[in-house]
């Protein structure tokens, strides 16, 4: 009886650890380290609060968590989403440096 409670125990603990490294991963994009991305959700991360909150609040948050660094990315519907908070970023992306963009839809 021991045993198969200890067993038990033990799978619940590894079943406890899964699902705290899934919450506090990062939903990356396959970028570099300095990329900054919000932490994901599980399963899916980015779709969750996409559904559960409304779409603003979700972007909101996200504003708050990238603001730091200025830009960073995140997984939305399971695409990867770039997002600019810097206002200058912005501004040299659109101005200066429009002409290096070919598809410009």
């Amino acid at each position: 009886m021991i045993f198969v409670l200890s067993i038990f125990v033990g799978f619940l603990a590894v079943i406890a650890w899964t699902i705290k490294f899934i919450l506090n991963r990062k939903a990356s994009i396959g970028l570099r380290e300095e990329f900054q991305c919000p932490k994901g959700l599980l399963l899916c991360p980015g779709s969750v609060p996409e559904i559960i909150l409304c779409i603003g609040l979700t972007r909101k948050c996200n504003y708050k968590q990238l603001k730091s660094n200025g830009f960073g990315g995140y997984i939305e519907f399971g695409n990867p989403s770039f997002f600019l908070t810097d206002l200058e970023l912005i501004k040299r992306i659109y101005i200066k440096d429009f002409d290096h963009f070919v598809d410009r839809r």
